[in-house]
């Protein structure tokens, strides 16, 4: 790829930081297209995004992105704004591609493309606008022992319930039940199980 080209993509650094942007270029793959994006070739994180560390005049980055736009600006407008995608992809460092802007900006990006779990209606979180509760993958929520956290049945809730009123206690009944004693209380107490009788 042609230098000239390189260095109108991040001019700045290419007057202020050439061996830094050589190393930063290095772990780029750039794609001789005038739309595609340069995905970041070395470490990511969980999430996708690439990064690396650069300290330059008491300011520190740590996202390939974001060192992506500081170098190719040479400056930051907020140091608490993030840097968004224009592209949707995590891993793209091209210049083009980035945009400054703050979280309020980030979180409409992501509702404005159905990026956020609860608009997910197959496999995340969404609002049921009939009922006051939440949904998942378009049902409600399982309760009771259908819940994937479920520690005890209702059988066990009962029993819980009843040796709580003839005078066990929560220390020993979470020692008898192999459950925190918080589950114990909440259980006796009808914060949880609530749809269990008695």
């Amino acid at each position: 790829m042609a230098v000239a080209f390189l260095r109108s993509a991040w001019p700045w650094a290419a007057e202020h930081l050439p061996s830094f942007l050589a190393k930063f270029l290095s772990h780029v793959q750039i794609v001789d297209d005038a739309d595609s994006c340069w995905p970041w070739q070395a470490n990511r994180d969980s999430d996708g995004y690439g990064y690396c560390s650069l300290v330059y005049d008491d300011l520190a980055f740590f996202k390939a992105h974001r060192i992506s736009l500081f170098l190719a600006s040479g400056a930051v407008k907020d140091i608490r704004n993030v840097v968004r995608h224009s592209c949707d992809n995590p891993p793209c460092v091209r210049p083009k591609h980035l945009l400054e802007g703050t979280h309020q900006d980030n979180a409409r990006d992501r509702d404005s493309r159905g990026r956020a779990a609860w608009q997910n209606g197959n496999a995340g979180w969404q609002i049921d606008p009939n009922w006051n509760s939440w949904l998942i993958g378009g049902r409600h929520a399982p309760k009771g022992e259908a819940h994937y956290k479920a520690t005890l049945t209702e059988l066990r809730v009962r029993c819980i319930r009843a040796m709580h009123r003839r005078g066990y206690g929560y220390r020993r009944l979470s020692v008898i039940f192999s459950v925190p004693r918080g589950t114990v209380r909440c259980v006796v107490t009808r914060k949880n199980w609530k749809r269990v009788r008695w």
